[in-house]
């Protein structure tokens, strides 16, 4: 069979379906992998989420797939820029707005890719909008793969995206919430119906954040018991479970050798985007500093900053470390929640503190603590002490942590996945 995958250039939007397109490989299929490719001079001083998007379509190479190319006009750099240094709202509204900016042009080159290789089923993540548009154009069966349930409203969680938590007052603040959630639904809603009208294509009915919105499949990569209070979802979504498989990592890291200590081990990520905060780095560091704790800091693009420093006296600084080597080894997470270090720290059996800096990651916050797997920390909290008492907190999860983790054991997301659209086919 024939699959045309895509993901927009991101860690957490490509990690799951690569999974998946590793095991389609292996059984025999063919795989094509569409993404926006950007090419900044190496002598250009550029953020550090345009670095990482350069790098994703030469690993998509490697991985074996069949490489689409998708062009990245001047607007979508422009959003992406954005979103390292937005907070809520912001960074959603700037997040949706790389998303959207170039979705006539990415339909037609979808469509093409396509024809030219005679796709059977179109698999893509949930924000790549254009992927449905194309396959609806070229009549295939579309699978939107979820990295998490989190866009869903579930009654009395506070609007996705706030920073609000679940015991908060139904006040001005959470009807501004709610005012900035639908903003955002209508806002996608309008650009997903103008490339509709472009494309001479019927505006799709659902509001495409608040429900699975493929007619033909929706993938989650999650499980029930990660969702706490979530509705019930159309018959044609299915939970499948982490999609984990497959990554191939360095076990001959020198993090792992620093994490060879009899005491207490914890491994600091803010994930590949909101790593240029080497000021909410050092607070957490400094909340972290103590006797019997050693930190193992992927640092990412504040790696020289800290390095160079003496912030504290119990951290080790990689550029990057190979993650899911690392959780198995560590006692404590802190994270910015994105879904991918989530899910996989989930995974592990292993508490968190969460520090969330916007969007699904204030979800992921709220998520970890309902399920009882670790405490959060809103930015503008962030000070040594906070740190302190919420690393305590977390170690008091440590047990509840576990057996969410037992829960996941046996649970092979990328196999569930690659039945689902072998079936499709």
């Amino acid at each position: 069979m024939r699959f045309l995958l895509a993901a927009h250039p991101a860690v957490g939007h490509t990690n799951g379906l690569r999974a998946i397109g590793r095991r389609l490989l292996s059984r025999g299929h063919s795989v094509a992998f569409a993404t926006t490719v950007t090419s900044p001079p190496r002598w250009l001083p550029v953020p550090g989420i345009v670095r990482t998007a350069a790098e994703i379509p030469g690993q998509l190479v490697r991985d074996g797939f069949d490489l689409v190319p998708l062009t990245t006009s001047l607007r979508a750099l422009a959003h992406g820029a954005m979103i390292p240094v937005s907070r809520g709202y912001g960074e959603l509204h700037h997040a949706l707005g790389m998303f959207g900016a170039d979705m006539v042009e990415h339909t037609h080159a979808l469509g093409a890719a396509i024809d030219a290789r005679g796709i059977d089923v179109v698999v893509a993540d949930f924000l790549l909008f254009p992927a449905s548009l194309a396959a609806r154009l070229r009549r295939r069966p579309f699978a939107a793969f979820y990295h998490s349930a989190l866009p869903f409203p579930v009654p009395g969680h506070p609007p996705f995206g706030s920073d609000l938590r679940h015991d908060a007052p139904r006040d001005a603040a959470w009807a501004e919430a709610e005012r900035g959630y639908a903003g955002l639904v209508k806002s996608v809603q309008s650009t997903v119906a103008r490339a509709c009208r472009a494309l001479a294509l019927p505006a799709p009915s659902l509001a495409m954040l608040e429900r699975p919105y493929s007619d033909d499949c929706n993938l989650l990569a999650t499980t029930r018991a990660l969702e706490p209070g979530l509705p019930e979802m159309p018959a044609h979504t299915h939970f499948v479970g982490p999609c984990l498989d497959g990554r191939i990592e360095d076990e001959r890291h020198p993090a792992l050798d620093a994490l060879r200590f009899d005491g207490v081990r914890v491994y600091l990520s803010l994930g590949t985007v909101f790593d240029t905060n080497h000021r909410a780095f050092e607070a957490i560091l400094r909340g972290l500093d103590c006797p019997g704790v050693r930190v193992i800091v992927s640092a990412g693009s504040s790696y020289e900053r800290l390095s160079r420093g003496r912030v504290s006296s119990n951290a080790v600084y990689f550029p990057r470390v190979p993650q899911l080597a690392v959780l198995r080894e560590v006692d404590l997470m802190v994270t910015h929640g994105g879904n991918n270090s989530t899910l996989e720290t989930l995974a592990a059996g292993r508490p968190m503190i969460v520090v969330p800096f916007g969007g699904d990651q204030l979800a992921n916050a709220r998520r970890v603590e309902t399920l009882g797997a670790g405490t959060a920390i809103l930015p503008r909290e962030l000070r040594p002490a906070t740190v302190s008492r919420a690393f305590e907190s977390a170690r008091a999860c440590a047990a509840r942590a576990k057996e969410l983790g037992a829960s996941l054991q046996g649970v092979d997301g990328t196999a569930a996945s690659v039945e689902v659209l072998e079936g499709l086919a």
